[in-house]
């Protein structure tokens, strides 16, 4: 398996924080959100990764399919679908957006948003 730039992580301690140690640690690793993945040592650190993790395993089974529903959807279907209520407290987390920079946490006040190819903002009606 290669990672970035031919670089291959050796033994199975990669393998396994990538694909989790079983099924169901590896469905809740394809749902977690992008930015927690692609930036993982940096939210698992300020604990965000958990704040996250205690919200989607606190969901039955047939709400994380509807999780999994809505946010597959692009932005300009967002655009016409309001947040369910029983996403409220888990959907900031799949729109943080981290650059590097001390990141808002999705229970600061403040508006977190999609934002599509063109550049427009899409608000989930936070402030």
């Amino acid at each position: 398996m290669q990672v970035t730039k031919g670089v291959v992580a050796a033994g199975s301690d990669f393998f396994y924080k990538a694909f989790g140690s079983s099924l169901d640690e590896y469905y809740e690793l394809l749902a977690m959100p992008r930015e927690l993945i692609m930036f993982r040592y940096h939210f698992e650190g300020d604990g965000t990764t958990a704040q996250w993790q205690k919200l989607y395993r606190a969901l039955s089974d047939a709400q994380k399919e509807e999780l999994m529903m809505y946010v597959s959807h692009t932005v300009a279907e967002l655009r016409c679908l309001p947040c369910p209520e029983q996403f409220r407290e888990i959907l900031p987390f799949y729109l943080i957006q981290y650059n590097g920079e001390k990141k808002q946490s999705p229970d600061e006040s403040g508006q977190l948003s999609f934002l599509d190819d063109s550049g427009a903002v899409i608000g989930t009606g936070q402030n």
